[in-house]
Formats: structure tokens, C-alpha cells, sequence
């Protein structure tokens, strides 16, 4: 990927860009970008500072399906955080996409891997439990093992 991200890391707006984000000079804006290189510059900014996740969040479902398709390109893992549907999410149209999705994408977070994370915004807005909340109602399942179902409340 270096042969992606190297090139673009020596333009003055990129460099410019990841020393504010290494100051936590924070938010950063950068214009001018087409959309096919939008992509590849989240990517070198984040490999050139050492994060590990990233989440990218943009206007609507549909662009925010292009963008994860695109990372696809420098993260094979990168996930989409679906936003409910009201119409369809009751009648279960799409089968369990939504939730396996949004599922899967909690998965990833509990299990601190590196992840790229796309979501529109109206996916960000939906109310969610906390993190810390889920990770202490997490029951590890082996065979021979039982529980009361009591606890489980």
C-alpha cells in the first residue's frame, strides 16, 4: 500500500493535515479531494499517524455503501454500520442484514481490532447502549457450563 499512500503523504495539505492530527489539533477539514482519492487519503493519515480505527461518517446509506466498498481497496475487513430503516426494519424485508450488520460491526469494537467503520449520519444519530454496558452483560458460552437464566436480567 505504500505505493498508494507515499505519494500523496508529500503533498504540503496532507502533511499539513497530519500534523495537526498528531497535535490533536482536531477536527481537520481537507477540500479539493475527488472521491476516488478521498479514500486514499483517510487511509495514508491514518497509517502515518498510527491509528488503528478509523470511522467514517457521511451523509447518506447510499454514499456511505460507495465509501466502504472503495476502503475494501486498503482494509478487506471494513464494515458498514447499517442505519435502521423505520419502513422496513419491523417487517424484516432485508432478512437480519441490519442487525447482523450493526452486530458485527459491535463484534469488531469488543474485540479491539483494527477497523475501518463507515456509517451515514443518520446511523450515528441512532440511540445505542454504551459499550461498557454490552461488555459487562457478555456471557461466554463452553459446553458442560450452566447458568441460571435468572442472572441473565
Amino acid at each position: 500500500m505504500k505505493l498508494l499512500t507515499k505519494p500523496v503523504l508529500e503533498l504540503d495539505e496532507i502533511s499539513g493535515a497530519l500534523k495537526c492530527i498528531q497535535k490533536k489539533e482536531l477536527p481537520i477539514l481537507i477540500t479539493g479531494c475527488m472521491d476516488a482519492e478521498k479514500c486514499n487519503v483517510i487511509e495514508t493519515l491514518s497509517e502515518a499517524a498510527g491509528r488503528r480505527h478509523r470511522v467514517i461518517i457521511t451523509y447518506d446509506e447510499i454514499r456511505a455503501r460507495e465509501i466502504q466498498a472503495d476502503m475494501k481497496l486498503y482494509d478487506k475487513k471494513s464494515l458498514l454500520y447499517p442505519a435502521k430503516d423505520i419502513m422496513f426494519f419491523s417487517a424484516d424485508v432485508h432478512g437480519n442484514a441490519i442487525v447482523s450488520g450493526r452486530l458485527e460491526v459491535l463484534k469488531r469494537l469488543i474485540e479491539n481490532e483494527p477497523s475501518t467503520i463507515v456509517l451515514s449520519l443518520e446511523a450515528g444519530l441512532d440511540r445505542v447502549l454504551p459499550l461498557s454496558y454490552v461488555l459487562n452483560k457478555i456471557i461466554k458460552l463452553r459446553r458442560g457450563y450452566s447458568f441460571d437464566i435468572t442472572e441473565l436480567g
